[in-house]
């Protein structure tokens, strides 16, 4: 799926036409585009199996900085003794108040991906809330959001049962992300 065919997604949720080029000039194209990264950043700020690495080994530069990569939503040590955000583009110590590390520091990583390199799953789960956000946004028809909202549920139980699988959860060891959605 590609991003004209989610923002074709919506507009033919609201009985528009599709268009064959994502033209921001057309006002419903443009807001579409922004629902649909809108979307994909919340739903892939829960931390999906497909866009979490875990025990990233971050490095301090010669200043003792450590640099977050660009396409970071949320970056948290392995160490839970450790109290780091993302501030300004790198690593935050909140304990110490600082920028610099003495060490390299192990870390849990969500990246935020554009939707084209989303599995096909997590694509079809994002158009389809994107499409009922869109519904609620721009035409405030109760039957079609009703509509939408079933495409929706049905889109997330596959995009967790595919999370599930891939993540080789269970109980004991239970996914956090899937439950958010």
């Amino acid at each position: 799926m590609t991003t004209l065919d989610a923002v074709n997604n919506m507009l033919l949720a609201v009985n528009a036409l599709p268009v064959t080029i994502l033209d921001e000039s057309i006002a419903e194209v443009k807001i579409a585009l922004q629902v649909l990264n809108q979307t994909t950043e919340l739903v892939l700020s829960s931390g999906w199996h497909f866009n979490t690495e875990e025990n990233i080994e971050l490095t301090p530069d010669a200043d003792g900085n450590i640099h977050i990569p660009l396409n970071a939503i949320f970056v948290d040590p392995t160490d839970k003794t450790k109290d780091c955000i993302i501030k300004d583009g790198r690593l935050y110590d909140k304990t110490t108040h600082s920028f610099v590390f003495d060490e390299p520091v192990k870390v849990t990583i969500i990246y935020n991906y554009s939707f084209e390199n989303l599995p096909i799953y997590a694509q079809k789960y994002i158009a389809e809330k994107a499409a009922r956000i869109y519904i609620a946004q721009t035409f405030g028809d109760p039957q079609l959001y009703q509509y939408q909202s079933q495409e929706e549920i049905e889109a997330y139980a596959n995009l967790v049962s595919h999370e599930l699988e891939a993540g080789d959860y269970n109980m004991l060891n239970s996914y956090r992300g899937y439950i958010n959605g």
